[in-house]
């Protein structure tokens, strides 16, 4: 039976760039086509000042073209969908920011209505599920030898380190993909474990108007997110079964 997936995202500037007047460095954008949806979030790095522009370009460029060629890109080898990715979203900003560098980690879920999926990730911030049985890491941050160095686009072994999925743990019907901002609430990093708090997200993203969906998750991360971080939350949900999450 055919399935209907749905999405939402949200994202608030983090507190320490509040309060420089500086512009949030996270995005996280989805998109809906005919027979798919997908959803992108990327995490600028705060080495770079101009990073936002390449997260933006990164997340919009990737969202779009998966969700409307899910088949194209879903038909690629592992090895030919990370390189592909990569050149995407290197050209998005280029032609997006001419100049920038697309200094920014990648997160991405793409999923059509026979329940075929695709799950990247690049760098830091955690890819996550929902099922029955409540959350469950998916793909943890990768941060190299020290804690804060990481992965971006822009770097040249951005493909050794870019992994893919195409399959869910059984019963698993939402993915959410989470900024390290966002990570700090859902995610306890030593032991793996997932907030239980992740089922109503996915059961707000099945139920509930986009619109709405989305002033809760911005309204979460401002009550409750904020206080575990001064960095920019994000947060990309896409519910593959909406009838399972509710």
């Amino acid at each position: 039976m055919p399935m209907n997936p749905c999405f939402a995202c949200a994202v608030q500037t983090g507190s320490g760039h509040r309060q420089r007047g500086t512009p949030c460095q996270d995005s996280a954008q989805g998109f809906a086509g005919a027979r798919a949806c997908c959803v992108a979030l990327a995490d600028g790095a705060g080495s770079r000042p101009d990073s936002h522009f390449a997260a933006r370009a990164v997340t919009h460029s990737l969202s779009k073209a998966l969700a409307e060629d899910f088949d194209h890109w879903y038909a690629l080898s592992d090895r030919e969908l990370g390189t592909a990715l990569l050149d995407l979203a290197r050209q998005a900003v280029q032609a997006q920011a001419p100049g920038v560098e697309p200094a920014c980690t990648l997160l991405l879920c793409a999923a059509a209505e026979d329940r075929r999926c695709l799950v990247v990730h690049l760098g830091d911030g955690a890819v996550l599920g929902v099922g029955p049985g409540g959350g469950m890491l998916l793909s943890g941050p990768d941060n190299g030898e020290e804690e804060n160095i990481t992965f971006f686009v822009s770097g040249s072994d951005a493909a050794a380190h870019l992994r893919i999925r195409r399959q869910l743990p059984p019963g698993c019907h939402t993915v959410l993909l989470c900024s390290d901002g966002s990570a700090a609430s859902l995610l306890n990093p030593r032991t793996g474990g997932v907030a239980p708090g992740v089922a109503v997200l996915a059961r707000q993203t099945a139920t509930l108007p986009r619109q709405t969906a989305e002033t809760y998750m911005e309204e979460d991360m401002d009550r409750l997110f904020r206080a575990r971080t001064p960095d920019d939350m994000s947060l990309a949900i896409l519910c593959l079964d909406p009838a399972a999450a509710r």
